[in-house]
């Protein structure tokens, strides 16, 4: 399943790769920014551990997660890698964590956890 959520306040797309290949991923990639790869940043994609998160120069996101199971484990995982995905889009937007600065994040966290549970449990019907 892949996903993309627009977040309107940054003007920024995450892509969300919920139990697919890395060919899947890179290639949905290169079709929505219109940009090849190269092997070091699709390599960059690859899951190390339970799931990844990926930012790269030109501001794409990516979130890498395994098959969808409706476990605490699972939304706990979407919410860590949220977390990643956040902090790389505030810290670009010279929002740097520090005092005063945990709401950005927070609240960016909220919405990206609630829009791809959103999208995986439509989905799923």
């Amino acid at each position: 399943m892949m996903i993309q959520v627009y977040d309107p306040i940054y003007k920024n797309t995450l892509l969300v790769g919920i139990g697919e290949t890395d060919k899947a991923v890179v290639r949905r990639l290169e079709k929505l920014t219109k940009y090849k790869l190269t092997n070091e940043e699709a390599g960059m994609l690859a899951i190390r551990g339970d799931a990844r998160s990926v930012i790269f120069e030109g501001g794409n996101r990516v979130m890498r997660l395994p098959k969808y199971e409706p476990t605490p484990y699972w939304i706990a995982t979407l919410a860590h890698e949220a977390y990643h995905v956040a902090t790389f889009l505030t810290d670009r937007a010279g929002i740097h964590r520090g005092e005063g600065s945990d709401e950005a994040v927070a609240y960016e966290v909220e919405f990206t956890v609630r829009k791809v549970l959103e999208k995986v449990m439509k989905g799923r019907k």
